[in-house]
């Protein structure tokens, strides 16, 4: 019964065009997703379910305006590929260096989640990707940083730069 009231409720257009908005707008649809989600009578029971599980997932999630306050994506990117750098050059030098090789190990350790962190950030700030991946991403990153370095737009370095020195000397 009650699926039958939602299908007969959205088969009135501006009903269906109201609630795809409101979605949008709380950014739980991404805008390239209005010809399918809530596009169809049929399923707009179905796809209604799809928006409320978005909404306990992301209940707790940055919205977009964050990404401003943010580096950028190609700031992110340059990063990644300074951390993956390193992290080569570490792990070279791990196995190169079997004297040495515990003080390696917490050094790619702390590389693979400083990865972890920007990898989160330059997800977020893909244009391509849809609203709710990008939410996803910022939740990541306030989690992986803590929400005080979040909220402050504090990243953290790109590789473990107190271990610059320390190893082997």
């Amino acid at each position: 019964m009650i699926t039958f009231l939602f299908t007969l409720l959205f088969a009135i257009t501006p009903v269906r065009e109201s609630v795809q908005t409101w979605a949008i707008d709380a950014e739980l649809m991404d805008a390239r997703e209005r010809p399918f989600l809530l596009a169809r009578t049929p399923e707009a029971f179905a796809d209604l379910c799809t928006l409320a599980s978005r909404w306990r997932d992301l209940a707790n999630a940055p919205h977009l305006v964050d990404c401003v306050r943010l580096p950028n994506r190609d700031v992110a990117t340059a990063m990644i590929e300074f951390n993956q750098t390193y992290q080569a050059n570490m792990i070279a030098q791990r196995d190169f260096s079997m004297a040495h090789y515990w003080e390696y190990e917490p050094v790619i350790h702390e590389s693979i989640r400083l990865y972890a962190v920007w990898d989160a950030l330059r997800d977020a700030q893909n244009d391509s990707f849809h609203v709710t991946v990008r939410r996803h991403a910022l939740k990541t990153l306030r989690e992986l940083i803590g929400p005080a370095r979040y909220y402050m737009g504090l990243m953290p370095p790109p590789a473990p730069l107190w271990a610059f020195r320390e190893i082997g000397q």
